[in-house]
């Protein structure tokens, strides 16, 4: 129901007053004429979307509050942490709060996220064969079968439609999924190791396929204990993960006759990229080893068993992944298109890149053209 313009008009002028900003001050940011917006702040005149949007970037304030939706649409977030995070949950929600507001300024400018697919519906059973079938359904849906995936943060934006945020998240946090709208996000922590990057996103993907984040707005599930006591929704989305990314067809095949060699075991570490505890459980449920096997496993060198079996360039990359940053490529494609056709100013991009403005200013300033001398000059010769 449309906001009665008396009442945005009150809104309005309370984000003025809280943001220090003056009538003046705040029609040039959003490039709107100071008597337009006297009529807007008196009720006369209603703003329009891109208007709307526009306030509440120069003013701080989420569009929701101004227009007294205060919750929302509904934002349902699970999470992954160590026992006693709480705080660091907190802590965290702050930049995904910071991600969701600069989503619904762009879907206010007509540039929402994608029709999600997610969540997938769940089949009867218990939560390891629900897990094991919607780790069937969500490779089907992607087009891999029962392939190895590569880079999983690229693979989840472009074959699920699930954005991918690596951040440096409090301690005690692995990571974060939010569904909201369309929008489907997964935030990973950077100061994990790589192997526990790739297992946590594998988590929340089969969070968001699940639906587990579906209900309350301030819901948060805590998974205390990766091999402990849990919910029935942690036990489903850690045995997502684990036939997710190692599925069993697969897994046999490279195993093969010869059993759990520390051969056999550096080619799955490398093969599939998790950790000696994640393959070693994995081997254990679907009965290639027994518990005793499984335990020898967990109690091997993994970067030993890695560098033997040839593959001292993953190694490598895992070790460089540790700390690096990455921005949710979705978001910010569809942030640049808002910026690049004047919907939003930099300010919006500086958030979402924790790139300062000034910086940003000079990469996103277009070259210069070349001259005549330039476009002229070429050399036909080519040089071997």
């Amino acid at each position: 129901m449309p906001v009665d313009p008396g009442i945005l008009a009150g809104r309005i002028r309370s984000a003025i007053r809280t943001s220090g900003l003056t009538q003046q001050s705040l029609a040039n940011a959003i490039g709107l004429d100071p008597t337009a917006l006297s009529k807007v702040l008196s009720g006369k005149r209603r703003l329009s979307g891109l208007e709307l949007a526009l306030v509440a970037e120069a003013t701080g304030t989420p569009v929701d509050v101004l227009l007294g939706n205060k919750d929302g649409e509904d934002t349902r977030i699970s999470a992954r942490a160590q026992p006693h995070s709480s705080p660091a949950v907190q802590q965290a929600l702050s930049r995904v709060e910071d991600l969701l507001e600069i989503d619904r300024i762009l879907c206010d400018l007509g540039l929402g996220a994608m029709p999600s697919r997610f969540p997938l519906r769940k089949v009867r059973g218990s939560a390891v064969h629900q897990a094991a079938e919607l780790a069937s359904a969500v490779r089907s849906i992607a087009g891999v079968g029962d392939s190895d995936i590569g880079e999983l943060d690229n693979f989840c934006e472009q074959k699920l439609g699930i954005d991918v945020a690596v951040e440096p998240l409090p301690a005690g946090l692995d990571g974060l999924s939010v569904s909201r709208g369309d929008y489907r996000l997964a935030l990973v922590s950077s100061a994990i190791p790589a192997t526990r990057q790739r297992y946590t996103l594998a988590h929340e993907i089969g969070h968001i396929a699940a639906g587990d984040t579906d209900g309350d707005t301030a819901g948060i599930t805590i998974d205390e204990d990766l091999y402990g006591r849990r919910s029935t929704a942690e036990t489903r989305a850690n045995s997502f993960a684990a036939a997710f990314l190692m599925p069993e067809k697969g897994l046999r095949q490279l195993l093969g006759s010869g059993g759990p060699t520390e051969a056999a075991i550096g080619a799955l570490l490398a093969q599939y990229r998790v950790s000696l505890d994640a393959l070693a459980y994995r081997l254990h449920n679907l009965g290639l080893v027994n518990a005793a096997g499984r335990d020898r496993v967990r109690s091997m060198a993994a970067r030993k068993l890695v560098l033997l079996s040839g593959h001292a360039e993953e190694y490598q990359r895992q070790l460089q992944s540790v700390g690096s940053r990455r921005l949710p490529t979705g978001l910010l494609q569809r942030a640049v298109e808002a910026y690049t056709t004047g919907g939003i100013s930099v300010r919006v991009l500086a958030r979402l890149s924790s790139v300062p403005e000034d910086v940003l200013l000079n990469q996103l300033e277009p070259l210069p053209p070349m001259t005549e001398e330039e476009m002229a000059d070429k050399d036909p010769v080519l040089v071997l």
